[in-house]
């Protein structure tokens, strides 16, 4: 058993909701099957045969604090100890459109096992850590098994979401072999992806990308054209290989820049951004990965490598290395590899200087407050990056003053 089973608040939540001897509350979906797979375990998921008004009411009367955002839905949010237990009804799916699922509550147990997408998802465990498996999850778990419970069309046609989701699973479990129909009822409902909202899209996206092989999965997306419209542009997935593989090595995966690497074309940036909905930061980073920096390479002179960090700072240089270094990945050799890895940590062993200078100083001339004061800074900074950084405080001020006075 891992911790967060036996964790005060987990057994405070599951005793408030026991009933008798039948079980009347288990851990299921995603936090149990990363158990299994020795995974860290973030969300922890109970289901119950209580229906959420009782769900309430015992809670009420255990002490324990809850939420009710997601009450509409059967689910509701338990804050016991450091962690939140979000509690969900047992359901069966009543009408579908795709997106959105009506669901009716139930008691019985293969009902709400048989409405969840995979059967590694439907996977329960008791307080003491018993799995109970009611439609082969382990098996499929074992051997790295992506599968869809029961006939995949009708998996996908409940929400479309689940083409995302079996793409995503399998680039995260890495090494099993891709399920064949849950891969052919993928690619026949894809064009249902168009009707999805640009969140649902980015998260499931966002979680693809920081898997451990996402690559493969991102080249039969692109070969099959799971992404269309404005995603289409997604094609360079040989680049995010090599980056995958080099982040490994030296840094950390990160979204936003493998997003970056996958793109064809730097025009098609604020469509992906828009259809994802991205946000001002991300949209904003995106854009500045996709301008400029295809000179940062190991032939750039070192001085010219020292003003580069200078500009563009340090987080936003390594970002353009690895970009660079993952695009001609395949040419190079441990010794070109080792100038890569000295170019990217350039940061950590030249102490960036500060530019001396304030605004205080260009009053003191004389100036009046406005625009102007900012333009000269901005000359006078740039004059002291083209020297070198050589000029100290008493040369920059020589150098505004004669820029002021002449």
């Amino acid at each position: 058993m891992q911790s967060w089973m036996t964790a005060p608040g987990a057994r405070a939540v599951l005793a408030a909701l026991a009933s008798g001897g039948a079980p009347a509350a288990l851990f299921v979906g995603g936090c149990v099957r990363d158990a299994i797979l020795g995974r860290d375990v973030v969300d922890v998921d109970i289901a119950t045969i209580h229906p959420p008004d009782e769900v309430m009411r015992r809670l009420d009367v255990a002490g324990i604090g809850y939420h009710t955002i997601g009450v509409d839905h059967g689910t509701v949010g338990a804050h016991a100890g450091e962690r939140t237990y979000e509690i969900t009804t047992l359901r069966v799916d009543v009408e579908t459109d795709g997106r959105h699922a009506k669901v009716a509550y139930t008691d019985d147990w293969a009902l709400d096992a048989s409405r969840r997408d995979f059967t590694m998802n439907a996977l329960y465990a008791d307080g003491a850590g018993n799995v109970f498996d009611p439609l082969g999850g382990m098996e499929d778990l074992n051997v790295r098994r992506v599968r869809f419970i029961g006939d995949p069309h009708e998996r996908i046609q409940e929400d479309a979401l689940r083409i995302l989701r079996f793409f995503r699973f399998n680039a995260q479990l890495g090494d099993g072999e891709i399920d064949a129909p849950g891969l052919q009822a993928s690619l026949s409902h894809a064009g249902m992806l168009a009707g999805l909202s640009g969140e649902r899209i980015r998260d499931e996206l966002r979680k693809i990308l920081l898997s451990v092989r996402p690559a493969r999965m991102l080249e039969i997306m692109a070969e099959h054209e799971i992404l269309t419209g404005d995603m289409s542009c997604l094609q360079n997935v040989d680049d995010l290989g090599a980056l995958t593989g080099i982040e490994g090595r030296h840094g950390e995966p990160d979204f936003v820049r493998r997003l970056s690497i996958l793109m064809n074309e730097p025009a098609c940036v604020p469509a992906v951004a828009v259809r994802l909905k991205l946000s001002k930061v991300e949209a904003s980073r995106l854009m500045s990965l996709s301008e400029g920096g295809s000179d940062l390479t190991p032939d750039l002179s070192h001085d010219q490598q020292q003003k580069r960090v200078y500009g563009l700072g340090a987080a936003t240089w390594r970002d353009h290395v690895l970009l660079n270094w993952a695009r001609v990945a395949s040419s190079t050799n441990a010794q070109r590899d080792a100038a890569w890895i000295a170019l990217l940590g350039l940061p950590d062993v030249w102490s960036v200087p500060v530019f001396m200078l304030r605004g205080s100083d260009v009053l003191d001339l004389g100036v009046s407050p406005g625009p102007e004061i900012r333009q000269l800074l901005d000359t006078v900074e740039a004059w002291w990056v083209e020297g070198g950084f050589l000029a100290n405080r008493a040369a920059c001020l020589d150098e505004l003053a004669r820029r002021v006075n002449g």
